[in-house]
């Protein structure tokens, strides 16, 4: 049983299983507390450091685990970790906390199949699909059951953890038919996309993610951005030439492109270089001349 003060007995089920490392891990929750979150991959990151019986392997202040290491640690874990929750659900700090954004991609928000059918119906597993690797690369999995969400919620909980190999991968998947399905559906479930526009296929990418369920994009004022740990990642796709795409898409946004342009004017000015949106520089179509004509 988890005690209802704190989460320390989930993270220290999170630990890698003796001789083996953190690989990848799948976890479900109905409501989402983005700090509370924040605390399964920075203890994976801590697990980084830790020997067998949990102390640190080093000081702290010596180079041998020096901070930037740890961050590093941190971000491949987070990177690795994807949470499903029912959408707007989601409990954001009153501060901003620089941290949370290496979770950026961690989290997927979604609707339960029945309520994308107009019908009654949430999201509300709570479970967790981890696997780790020995030395060999032979893969471990862990599944753990809980009750309770990922929140710091003081209620009781109580957990079910069954680790395990795949010795006989078909008869694996046979045997456990209803997760394989369970976790193959998720991503068919989520609503809200982010994409890059690296290969300047980001608009096409969003247009295919509205057309599959999408009701929430990610994109960026003139395009500006990217990410450092991404190779080639020259920016994110430009909310002005999303809006315009969707608008004459007919598809509404409740967006006024008109402030929107001004704001990524704004931005160009203030940054002193031009912004890789498109929209700014050729102006939509028709043009204001063309429609009073």
């Amino acid at each position: 049983m988890l005690e209802p003060k704190d989460r320390q007995t989930l993270l220290q089920l999170l630990r890698p299983p003796l001789g083996c490392r953190f690989d990848c891990a799948i976890g479900t929750t109905f409501s989402l507390d983005l700090m509370a979150l924040l605390t399964a991959p920075l203890a994976m990151a801590m697990f980084d450091w830790q020997d067998a019986e949990g102390e640190l392997a080093g000081d702290p202040s010596l180079s041998g685990l020096n901070p930037l290491e740890l961050l590093e640690s941190l971000r491949r874990c987070a990177d690795r970790v994807h949470i499903f929750c029912q959408a707007g659900q989601i409990c954001v700090p009153p501060a901003h906390q620089r941290l949370l954004t290496y979770l950026e991609q961690s989290v997927v928000q979604v609707l339960a199949p029945a309520a994308r059918q107009k019908r009654r119906g949430v999201f509300h597993p709570k479970v967790w699909v981890l696997r780790y690797l020995d030395g060999s690369q032979t893969p471990r999995y862990r599944l753990l059951c809980l009750t309770r969400n990922l929140t710091f919620d003081r209620s009781w909980d109580a957990v079910a953890a069954f680790d395990g190999i795949v010795k006989d991968r078909e008869r694996g998947l046979s045997v456990n038919r209803p997760l394989v399905q369970f976790l193959e559906a998720l991503p068919g479930m989520r609503i809200r996309c982010h994409f890059h526009n690296t290969r300047n296929t980001g608009l096409a990418n969003a247009y295919a993610a509205v057309e599959a369920g999408a009701v929430s994009l990610d994109a960026s004022a003139g395009g500006i951005g990217g990410c450092p740990f991404a190779p080639a990642a020259t920016g994110n796709i430009p909310t002005e030439d999303l809006v315009y795409m969707l608008h004459r898409s007919g598809i509404s946004t409740g967006v006024d492109l008109d402030k929107l342009l001004d704001t990524s004017r704004w931005l160009q000015e203030t940054l002193g270089r031009p912004v890789p949106g498109m929209l700014l520089k050729a102006g939509g179509f028709p043009r204001p001349a063309q429609q009073a004509a």
